[in-house]
């Protein structure tokens, strides 16, 4: 366990140097709203719509997300999801696109951390930023999660490597900590900040999140 917080961590570290020779580094903020209901012992819908705003404040994408999960066993699960994107452009106008993708995701806790890693499979882009690029992506994230004993905060941090299928380079990685803040059984609230590193693309991008959840059991 103590191998795995230490290589986390690691990584995180090696993306500070990266900051300081980035040429361009972009602000965008995003909130959500997740929806998630138990239709089946195993298999749970959800809907999450979200806003995102541009470096300027200014909203640059609208988008819903619906989504199917299945929990093969308590610690692994398979996902499916389809995102409407309607982002706007710089004349007002609207460009909207289809995606989905599909994943399976892992989880064991070993005390009070959890230990979590997840493949992810997205068509025509990485499923995650307002981009042309149309190439298939997969995704591997890693992380792990804190229940602080006495609070209702459950700070987490992840690493998350974007690989183009095109080409089988990976292109892009992202550097996310923050923390949920657990308001009852069905309600919490997430607070995140990503930094997005693109290895050849020094056109980088500092995310803030904020994400409200309501699990209708």
């Amino acid at each position: 366990m103590n191998s795995t917080i230490k290589l986390i961590v690691f990584a995180f570290l090696l993306v500070l140097p990266c900051t300081t020779y980035s040429q361009t580094n972009q602000f965008e903020t995003r909130y959500s709203m997740q929806l998630e209901k138990k239709v089946l012992n195993n298999l749970a819908i959800s809907i999450e719509p979200e806003l995102r705003l541009d470096n300027s404040f200014k909203p640059s994408s609208y988008l819903l997300q619906a989504g199917l999960g299945y929990k093969i066993a308590p610690w692994m699960k398979l996902g499916a999801f389809y995102r409407f994107d309607a982002e706007q452009n710089e004349n007002s106008s609207f460009s909207y696109m289809n995606r989905f993708a599909f994943d399976m995701s892992f989880m064991h806790k070993i005390s009070r951390f959890t230990p979590k890693a997840r493949v992810r499979f997205s068509n025509f882009t990485d499923f995650d930023s307002s981009t042309d690029d149309k190439s298939n992506y997969m995704r591997y994230k890693f992380g792990t999660s804190y229940n602080i004993k006495g609070s209702k905060l459950n700070p987490f941090l992840s690493v998350e490597l974007y690989q183009k299928m095109e080409n089988g380079l990976i292109n892009k990685a992202r550097y996310s900590f923050g923390t949920e803040y657990t308001l009852n059984k069905r309600n919490s609230i997430e607070l995140k900040y990503s930094y997005d590193y693109r290895f050849k693309n020094l056109n980088n991008t500092h995310i803030l999140e904020l994400k409200y959840s309501l699990n209708f059991k």
